[in-house]
């Protein structure tokens, strides 16, 4: 039931950012070592109903600076993905090599080699998409990015990260 009320400029009251989408109840303004405001907060509604409408109004402004707001997501299921970056691919690894490992974890969707531009020779990395997330947890031995789990497969040593599609809350883009 959490709200993300991002890009604030000063501190502000439960008044101002949201009370009229229904009762609040908690709102937790993030400061710095000064009290100074960080720039977001977290509102919890009391209801699924109010954070809804809440998204849904769109933008607010306070103080005239237009307020981003965004579903709040756990960093725990943040976290979680279907798809498994594996590097450290050499020589003799094929694809049936990773599909005959990663199939004990899971059922596996796609299987994608990145070869490089002009040969068939590979980069040397693959992306697996499993039909769920347990298998990626289990094969990143639950770590998150940027750690990952190393694995050893026909005698090559291979480092697995989870990875997102660009569409994932947790998906990054560098500007």
């Amino acid at each position: 039931l959490h709200v993300v009320f991002a890009t604030l400029q000063a501190v502000v009251s439960t008044q101002s950012t949201g009370g009229q989408f229904g009762s609040i109840e908690k709102l937790d303004l993030k400061l710095d070592a000064d009290q100074n405001s960080r720039g977001f907060c977290f509102i919890t509604y009391e209801s699924e109903e109010a954070r809804e409408e809440a998204i849904r109004a769109g933008p607010p402004t306070l103080d005239g600076k237009e307020v981003l707001i965004n579903k709040a997501i756990p960093y725990k299921d943040k976290m979680k993905t279907n798809r498994l970056f594996v590097g450290g691919i050499r020589e003799p690894l094929t694809e049936d090599h990773l599909r005959s490992y990663f199939s004990k974890l899971g059922n596996i969707q796609s299987i994608k080699l990145i070869p490089e531009n002009r040969h068939e020779r590979k980069k040397g990395f693959a992306f697996i998409e499993f039909d769920g997330q347990e298998a990626v947890e289990e094969a990143v031995d639950k770590k998150n990015p940027p750690r990952g789990q190393r694995h050893e497969i026909n005698g090559v040593r291979v480092d697995c990260q989870k990875t997102y599609p660009e569409d994932h809350p947790a998906y990054k883009k560098k500007k």
